[in-house]
């Protein structure tokens, strides 16, 4: 998305593609520090709350093995500063389907930031150092590794500071005094999960429809 535009009583949105749609209501997904980039009559007051809003990125490494050890786990979490990621979790315990028969697959997520020295890691030296802490940690034969990679997100985690509620509390007001509704984790910036998301989802439709 390239703007957010209000024009006589309806939201255009246009595409970085040059796409342009017209609505009489706006339900925006985006991040907000992203939405309000790209909409250039955004109050200044809920740009500056939204600069007070501090959040972590994500890094997750995902291992595929070519055996089965059948941990019960669906996550686990590893306090260690030696280790480079926070937690581990194990997909086939969600779902016999999340793998091939015979497989397993781990997923290790790293808490990062712009500058941290772990974020401007290369994804090659990532899944090098991943791969090393699960094995030392005895989660991992390397000798049945047959699939990694690395998949980023800018926004991972909110942070919970002490002037979080009243900044994001501010920063909903002004963007729905404007007409824009807001909705998931980052749109919001809750620390919410899916099930959440798509509750809210299923409430903020009834409430459109009703209108």
């Amino acid at each position: 998305m390239s703007s957010v535009t209000r024009e006589d009583g309806s939201w255009i949105v246009e595409s970085t593609l040059g796409e342009r749609r017209e609505y009489e209501t706006l339900v925006s997904t985006l991040p907000i520090h992203e939405l309000l980039r790209v909409w250039p009559a955004a109050p200044a007051e809920a740009i500056e709350v939204a600069s007070n809003l501090r959040y972590n990125s994500l890094i997750n490494v995902m291992i595929g093995t070519s055996e089965d050890r059948g941990y019960p786990y669906t996550a686990l979490y590893v306090p260690d500063p030696d280790v480079i990621f926070h937690r581990l979790s194990f997909p086939k315990a969600f779902s016999e389907r999340c793998v091939p028969d015979g497989s397993s697959s781990i997923m290790a997520e790293i808490t990062a930031n712009a500058g941290d020295g772990v974020w401007e890691m290369s994804d090659e030296t990532i899944i090098e150092r991943t791969l090393a802490d699960v094995e030392r940690l005895g989660f991992l034969d390397r000798s049945t590794l047959n699939y990694s990679r690395v998949v980023r997100f800018n926004y991972g985690y909110p942070v919970y500071d002490l002037n979080y509620r009243s900044n994001v509390t501010r920063l909903r007001e002004l963007v729905e005094a404007e007409g824009i509704h807001l909705l998931g984790r980052f749109a919001q910036f809750d620390y919410i999960n899916s099930d959440v998301c798509v509750e809210r989802a299923l409430l903020l439709a009834g409430e459109l429809r009703d209108e």
